[in-house]
């Protein structure tokens, strides 16, 4: 009779258990990737079926959410997208409803601080991001991988993450001030956990001029014989423009290829290039980092106006040995690294060798002797870097690294030929030219606590170039001599800094990150020229001290102090703003310039970032290329201000907006202006015409410049692919005193209307990888000649013939436009283990269509009775196509 009664009462509370339960309680499969808080609730409401009703201002802008949760109650959805950002939720009628909580008491605030390392190597990390998963607070690892993040007490999900590395997460409770150090793992593909922009070439920075490059990734994309270049993975980037091949050098968004700084370990590299641009000086084997700011810097870099790539080389492996071996079709490299003391001290050394003197040699002697010529064209180069670090303590770390790079090409032509039934002209041009870079380093890190951070250098460097170049000449009558006739030009420049530089990193709080430093740079230029055109060829003990003939020495001083702070002010607008201030010159005159740098980002909706920067550059050295050269060639000669001269300048403007959407995408899109003030050059004039230390400056002109456009910039990437469409519509305009172009605007060299850029990189699996490049640019300037002048050289006793020179004469200054650019290139790479050896194989074509494209152009000139003089130009060109072939072996 009881259980008669129970049973309905059971069945009358089933509702009242219905609906005691709130939908909140629903279990739920949810996963979001990378998304923005709104667009994970619009998510949570599909999968759900459940309407969610809140204000867009009560979200917090700049989150991201990156959860994957299995049969979970919506509640704790919501919980972990919302996280510490202190918005409620509960059920309402029927719907759930976000609502504002009363803000907790301030908590304390506590610093962790530490190194972030690669696990396998010891390696420092330059770049990775350190986070905090709840407030989204986080910093970015400085250039010798230490990092201080303010955070709130309490619970704390940390995260770590870097390109090509397992992201790094922990939880603790924060009550204190810590010390993590953090290592990381490599992560290969099948492991790959993506954090945003993992797997990119070309990572988000705190701001819109800057791109970090991925070692990984350069070495897998495609490459002239197979070398890989950073240099020249950055012409692929917006707002880098460069001559045909990378001849010349870059100019970044219409700057000169000389207001380009390049760091080397924090020493900057005067000639970054070998063989006239076609490579770089550094060896892709050697990198660690690489940066490329390409707008108003932050006011830590001075010293160029244009540009920075700050290059951070390897510092060795603290672990364990390691050997590779590198052989391709342009070079041959050797890299050996390893413990000194282990986890306390090791050791880095990397050699390559050119080896175009192989192919060089016996290729141009067989074609001059087929033309009836004696002679050959040799060119080298080779490459040495070294670096060695030790752990004093736990605070102090010193670094030694020392680079030397040398490059030399030889050109030996005889000739000879009848002029006249009874006489035979012998000619001999004999031409060497070498050139090189010497760079030194020491410095010192020091961690004073967990928020300050020092790092002192001193650093030397050198560059030299020498020039020889003869010519002589001898007419034969039958058996008699009856004409000589000799030149002997000779050219020496060298380049030699000295400086020292104490840099800080100063923690406030998470919100302000505060840099500031000082730096003085000693300068000292000689350069000189001789030029001799005697009867007799000088004899080689006179060709030795004609090199000191007509130099001097040329010396200035740069003094710097600087400060910047990073400051997110809230989580809509961050806030980089600096001073930089300048001395520079000499006893005779010295220069002062105050270089104000800013750069605002705002968010006004998740996904969406608008960025303005503003900018003054000071540079208080000068490149001069003479008329008839390519200006960024190693004949070029570097100078410092004088009282005559003044430093050059520029001010620059940036505005852009970025927009980051599902599956990966990233749009960005920039607008620049750029005026640039005392500039110099050379009008109509050549090296050869006694330039030296002590008149070069009576012999330039003063002018400006101007540069505007717009860049576009758009990226895909996931775990295995990573692709990106670059254009960039640019002007660049120069215009000199009235002694240049009478004064009138002209477009310069590197003036290319549109240039556009495709790249993509494929990672089939761990052991196969697909990459290509395709590139398109407009037509450089140059100037075309209008007409000509003739002169003669009047007979002389021992050569009793005329000797008849013309020259071309152009309307005005880069008058007329190459033809447009373009060419396709191709890689693959495969990677292997065999016998303990990782082996890895880089195949791929560079100019897959064989387009000749033009470097130079020549002009000559014919007469004929019926059509008078008729002009003719040829555009010359060098890398028509050419193989890429590389097998690295790594003995573990």
């Amino acid at each position: 009779m009881e259980l008669k009664k129970i049973i309905p009462a059971l069945f009358l509370l089933i509702p009242l258990f219905s609906w005691g339960q709130s939908p909140l309680d629903t279990r739920i499969d949810f996963e979001a990737d990378d998304l923005s808080v709104e667009a994970a609730l619009f998510r949570l409401k599909e999968v759900s079926g459940l309407r969610i009703a809140f204000s867009h201002d009560l979200l917090p802008a700049g989150r991201r959410v990156r959860i994957s949760l299995k049969d979970v109650p919506v509640r704790e959805v919501l919980s972990q997208i919302l996280g510490d950002a202190g918005v409620g939720f509960r059920w309402s009628g029927s719907q759930i409803v976000l609502y504002p909580e009363e803000k907790p008491p301030s908590r304390r605030k506590f610093i962790i601080s530490g190194f972030i390392q690669d696990a396998e190597s010891g390696e420092k990390i330059v770049g990775a991001g350190i986070y905090d998963e709840g407030t989204q607070a986080g910093v970015w690892s400085n250039e010798y991988g230490f990092y201080s993040l303010s955070l709130p007490e309490g619970e704390i999900r940390l995260g770590c993450s870097y390109p090509g590395f397992q992201t790094f997460r922990d939880t603790f409770l924060l009550t204190r001030n810590q010390t993590i150090n953090i290592a990381l793992s490599p992560a290969y593909l099948e492991e790959v956990v993506v954090k945003g922009e993992n797997d990119s070439l070309s990572v988000v920075t705190p701001d819109l001029n800057t791109d970090l490059f991925v070692m990984e990734n350069v070495r897998k994309m495609p490459s002239l014989g197979g070398e890989p270049d950073v240099v020249r993975v950055s012409h692929l980037m917006p707002g880098v423009q460069t001559g045909a091949d990378g001849v010349g050098g870059i100019a970044v968004r219409g700057g000169n290829v000389d207001q380009n700084l390049y760091l080397l370990d924090g020493v900057p590299v005067y000639n970054p290039h070998h063989a006239i641009g076609i490579y770089s000086i550094f060896n892709a084997s050697a990198i660690r980092s690489v940066k490329l700011v390409r707008g108003p810097f932050p006011a830590k870099y001075g010293g160029r106006i244009s540009s920075v790539m700050d290059i951070q080389t390897k510092e060795g492996n603290a672990k364990a040995a390691k050997v590779n071996l590198d052989m391709g079709l342009t070079s041959a490299k050797l890299t050996v690294e390893g413990p000194i003391e282990k986890d306390k001290s090791s050791f880095f050394i990397s050699g390559r060798q050119a080896l175009f003197q192989l192919y060089s040699i016996p290729i141009s002697s067989r074609i001059r002797r087929a033309e009836d010529n004696d002679g050959f064209i040799s060119y080298t180069f080779y490459d040495l870097n070294f670096k060695v670090n030790h752990r004093l303590s736990p605070k102090d770390h010193v670094y030694g690294s020392f680079y030397k790079g040398n490059d030399g090409f030889v050109d030996e032509n005889g000739l000879q030929f009848m002029s006249h039934p009874d006489t035979i002209v012998f000619f001999l041009d004999d031409d060497k030219v070498f050139w090189g870079n010497e760079i030194a380093s020491l410095r010192w890190n020091h961690v004073f606590s967990r928020r300050l951070f020092l790092n002192t250098t001193i650093t030397t460097s050198l560059y030299e170039y020498r020039s020889d170049k003869g010519v002589s000449l001898e007419v034969w009558k039958g058996q008699s001599l009856v004409g000589t006739r000799a030149g002997f030009v000779k050219s020496e420049s060298e380049n030699r800094d000295f400086s020292l530089q104490s840099d800080f990193d100063f923690q406030l709080n998470q919100n302000h990150l505060a840099e500031f430093g000082l730096s003085a740079i000693y300068h000292r230029f000689r350069l000189g020229v001789i030029q001799l055109d005697e009867r007799i060829f000088p004899t080689q003990k006179t060709l030795d001290t004609l090199g000191q003939h007509g130099r001097g020495t040329l010396e200035s001083y740069e003094l710097d102090a600087y400060f910047q702070d990073d400051w997110k002010v809230n989580d809509r607008w961050k806030i980089n703003w600096g001073l930089r201030a300048t001395v520079s010159g000499s006893p005779a005159r010295w220069y002062s310039m105050l270089q104000p740098r800013l750069l605002l980002e705002f968010e006004p909706v998740p996904n969406w970032t608008l960025s303005a920067a503003v900018g003054r550059m000071a540079q208080h050295v000068h490149l001069l290329s003479p008329s008839n050269n390519i200006s960024g060639l190693p004949k070029d000669l570097w100078v410092t201000s004088t009282p005559k001269v003044r430093p050059q300048d520029s001010w620059q403007f940036v505005a852009g907006v970025s927009r980051r959407l599902n599956g990966g995408f990233e749009i960005k899109a920039n607008g620049y202006y750029k005026k640039m003030n005392h500039l110099v050059t050379f009008n109509n004039i050549s090296l050869d015409d006694g330039i030296n230390s002590k008149n070069w400056d009576e012999q330039v002109f003063e002018g400006e410049g101007w540069a505007w456009g717009s860049e576009w910039f758009i990226q895909k990437k996931s775990p295995r692919f990573l692709g990106w469409i670059s254009y960039t519509l640019a002007w660049s305009t120069r215009r000199f005193s009235k002694e240049v172009n009478l004064g009138r605007t002209f477009p310069y060299r590197l003036d290319r209307r549109h240039n556009f850029n495709i790249s993509a990189l494929y990672k089939w699996s761990p052991k196969f990888d697909l990459s290509l490049s395709w590139v398109f640019a407009s037509g450089s300037a140059l100037t075309y000649p209008t007409r000509s002048a003739w002169y003669y050289l009047p007979p002389t006793e021992t050569f009793p013939y005329k000797i008849i020179y013309s020259y071309n004469i152009a309307s005005s200054k880069n008058n007329a436009r190459f033809k447009p650019y373009h060419r396709l290139d191709l890689g693959a790479g495969f990677h292997f283990d065999f016998r303990k050896v990782s082996y890895s194989l880089h195949v791929g074509v560079y100019n897959a269509y064989v387009r000749f494209n033009p470097v130079y152009a020549q002009f000559n000139e014919t007469f004929s009775p019926e059509l008078g003089v008729e002009r003719k130009e040829k555009q010359v060109s060098l890398l028509p196509i050419f193989p890429a072939l590389r097998l690295s072996a790594q003995f573990n």
